[in-house]
């Protein structure tokens, strides 16, 4: 049977190189078209004036050697010879003079938890017990669960590690931390991530963390992104910057490539939309096209799929902040960002990496949470610019006052912040959020689905497809992406 030549690729983050890079292994011809100015989505970060800001990130799953998910990275080029740094903490939460640290040593955080608190050292053996296992856990990758056989699927992960992220997936985050009775642990295990979501999501990333399976490339995920392009246009694929697609063409229910904004139109068998579902299927494909009833919910029914946003500023300092750890979440004197009161901060700071500062200036970060209904706050005060920058101006000014107390040795020097509705505007993401829809306890877990039943030969990609997204699912559902469509056209796929 003849080869399907052309698949078109809707978005050069890393779902859409990593489906690219695959697509051309497979004898495929590719095309991957961005509207922005550089690839990686997210990774890209932004210009502010003449400083780069690169998007944070607490570290990259798949790191470690010799496992299945860094050999994905490692043919992608994606990590290349790139130094890869293990921070020695998680996070670290301080209160009324006190501090308590997740470290990537296990032992380390429990003697030192069982040393702060003597009647929770049951509950802490758990918790460490249960990382532990997890910590064992080889995250799948080899196929997409549909086209997995009977006995592929036994071989698949680790069973004693999937019962128990299972089980915590049916308990939350607030129901964990009303396991502890000391205050200080409550905080820490209250600032790792929403109280709402489930437990599983916590104990799998900082499992990951432990193992080493999460560590930081020098360069960020910027540099991660550009090395994924070069590896893509070597094995020549076509990458297409400041190439906004208007719509996918369609004809006779069937995906017949994309149109851009300058009417230039590109014809292919496939189509892969590796950019925020939501763009591609309320505004690229037709209207009034048949969805998925399991994707419509989570749009519909936001009471039970939430998403969490957030507001970005960024500062930098030509000070060495010598010791300081990675992240750390403190109190603060409470403050308003829209509708959200704020009495913690977090800062990430990134001196570790020399490339991420720019004339030798570290980066530091605060990523402050935000309720979805913050988004359309900020949507509504976009419209009048000179309230907007205001009000913007005000938070930066704010947020500078209290780390200025808190970390009073660092000429900290605002850069930039970024509201929710940036991250909506600028890459297209649903609602200004960095992550897939929070996963609940009690609602049975709902794979995204890859196709739109209206539409044959379309299919969605990205970190949405996974429960815990991050750029770890963004690179397996690209590869799954392009074995998906060697299955549908009956051709191998050359490993």
């Amino acid at each position: 049977m003849k080869r399907v030549n052309k698949i078109a690729i809707i978005g050069g983050g890393i779902s859409g190189l990593a489906a690219g890079i695959w697509g051309q292994k497979q004898g495929f011809q590719t095309v991957i078209f961005d509207k922005n100015s550089a690839p990686g989505g997210f990774c890209a970060g932004w210009k502010a004036g003449v400083q780069q800001v690169g998007f944070c990130f607490r570290g990259l799953i798949g790191t470690k050697e010799n496992t299945a998910l860094n050999h994905l990275w490692r043919e992608t080029g994606a990590l290349g010879n790139t130094l890869i740094i293990q921070p020695e903490s998680f996070l670290s939460v301080s209160e009324n003079d006190s501090s308590i640290t997740l470290w990537q040593d296990l032992e380390r955080f429990e003697r030192e938890a069982k040393k702060l608190s003597t009647e929770d050292a049951p509950t802490i053996s758990m918790f460490c017990n249960a990382i532990r296992t997890v910590a064992e856990y080889e995250i799948p990758v080899q196929k997409p669960d549909e086209l997995l056989g009977p006995l592929e699927r036994l071989k698949s992960g680790s069973k004693e590690a999937e019962k128990l992220l299972q089980k915590a997936s049916e308990v939350s985050m607030k129901q964990f931390v009303n396991e502890f009775r000391n205050p200080l642990l409550r905080r820490l295990f209250s600032s790792v991530q929403p109280q709402n979501g489930t437990f599983a999501l916590f104990l799998f990333q900082y499992a990951m963390f432990v193992s080493g399976n999460c560590g930081l490339p020098v360069g960020g995920a910027a540099a991660l992104a550009r090395r994924m392009a070069e590896q893509y246009q070597r094995l020549g694929g076509v990458l297409r910057l400041n190439a906004t697609v208007e719509q996918i063409l369609t004809a006779n229910g069937v995906a017949r490539g994309i149109e851009l904004h300058s009417g230039e139109r590109y014809f292919s068998h496939w189509t892969v939309a590796a950019c925020d579902p939501d763009v591609t299927t309320h505004h690229l494909i037709p209207p009034h096209t048949e969805l998925d009833k399991n994707f419509q919910q989570r749009y519909e029914d936001r009471l039970h799929n939430p998403i969490f946003t957030g507001f970005y500023c960024v500062f930098r300092t030509n000070q060495d902040p010598g010791l300081m750890l990675h992240m750390q979440d403190f109190e603060v004197e409470p403050f308003s960002i829209g509708k959200t009161l704020i009495n913690r901060l977090c800062l990430i700071q990134s001196s570790y990496d020399s490339q991420l500062g720019q004339n030798g200036n570290a980066q530091f970060v605060c990523p402050i949470p935000q309720a979805e209904e913050s988004y359309n706050y900020w949507e509504e005060l976009s419209q009048n610019e000179v309230l907007y920058e205001a009000e913007t101006n005000k938070i930066m000014k704010k947020v500078l006052e209290q780390l200025q107390k808190k970390f009073s040795e660092l000429d900290l020097k605002p850069v930039c912040c970024a509201a929710p509705d940036f991250f909506s505007r600028r890459f297209g993401a649903y609602h200004g959020t960095w992550s897939p829809f929070t996963a609940l306890p009690g609602n049975k877990y709902q794979p995204m689905p890859f196709m739109v039943p209206g539409v044959r030969r379309l299919l969605l990609s990205g970190q949405w497809m996974h429960a815990e997204g991050g750029l770890h699912a963004a690179l397996i559902e690209g590869r799954f992406s392009i074995q998906r469509i060697c299955h549908n056209e009956r051709l191998p796929f050359s490993e």
